[in-house]
């Protein structure tokens, strides 16, 4: 019971930071000899989607509200960013798709490492892409932009967070609502993970037993603060996570 709370921790912490849950997951796995199951994995999304909608229920509510405005045929902004999201999702989930095969045959720890590099060096391109970038809004194109980032995250050890998030502070978002809107998108990508994994009437026994439901809570209350600290964190700290992942990614490469 005590491994599956440390893997539902390092879940909660590093789902919302740009440094791969998955693959910080899969390297306490190594080096601890720490084992989880799938659906447990998938579990600990669900509470980390949980966690998203606790914190973003504000928001979630107004744009459903707009949404139903929008079909009634009442033009409105946040309607619109819910279309938007929605078709972010869409392309997502068809990259995700199409790569899962090749991720699957090619999954090592010198991808995972490679993938950590990656990801450093991406926050370093969208910090110097946006000091040479005019702000700009929400667009269709970079709703198609970061639905492709988010789907190349895919791959273990590129993280979610940190595809999507620099992405949007590359294109000229300011870095608050960028991770406000990569937040917010993880939500139907999440959810629809999770139904999935729901179809098999054996995990469904799973989730009613008290270490599940333990683990649960512990990624629940652990994501909740992983996405204050990273709503803090991406004006004062957000280049830290440079050096970090690319530090991170060598010693995976040279060790793992």
């Amino acid at each position: 019971m005590f491994e599956q709370i440390i893997v539902a921790m390092i879940q909660g912490i590093t789902e919302f930071l740009p440094i791969s849950s998955s693959g910080h997951i899969a390297i306490s796995e190594r080096l601890f000899g720490i084992e989880y199951s799938l659906f447990m994995l998938i579990w600990l999304h669900a509470s980390s989607l949980l966690a998203v909608v606790v914190y973003y229920f504000k928001d979630l509510i107004v744009i459903a509200r707009d949404l139903l405005l929008l079909l009634l045929k009442q033009e409105n902004e946040q309607g619109t960013l819910g279309i938007k999201l929605l078709g972010a999702t869409v392309v997502t989930g068809v990259l995700g798709l199409l790569l899962k095969p090749f991720v699957e045959d090619a999954l090592s720890f010198k991808v995972i490492g490679f993938m950590l590099v990656i990801t450093g060096l991406l926050i370093y391109l969208a910090e110097y892409l946006r000091q040479h970038t005019r702000g700009s809004s929400f667009s269709w194109l970079h709703a198609a932009g970061v639905g492709i980032a988010q789907g190349l995250a895919v791959i273990p050890g590129l993280s979610r967070s940190g595809t999507t998030i620099t992405y949007l502070v590359g294109a000229g978002i300011d870095r608050t609502e960028a991770v406000r809107l990569s937040f917010l998108l993880s939500i139907p990508t999440i959810g629809g993970v999770f139904v999935l994994g729901l179809l098999d009437a054996e995990n469904l026994k799973l989730i009613t037993t008290i270490p599940y439901l333990i683990i649960f809570a512990v990624g629940f209350f652990t994501s909740l603060i992983s996405i204050k600290l990273m709503n803090i964190w991406v004006e004062r700290y957000w280049k830290l996570f440079i050096p970090y992942c690319i530090v991170a990614g060598l010693l995976v490469i040279m060790f793992l």
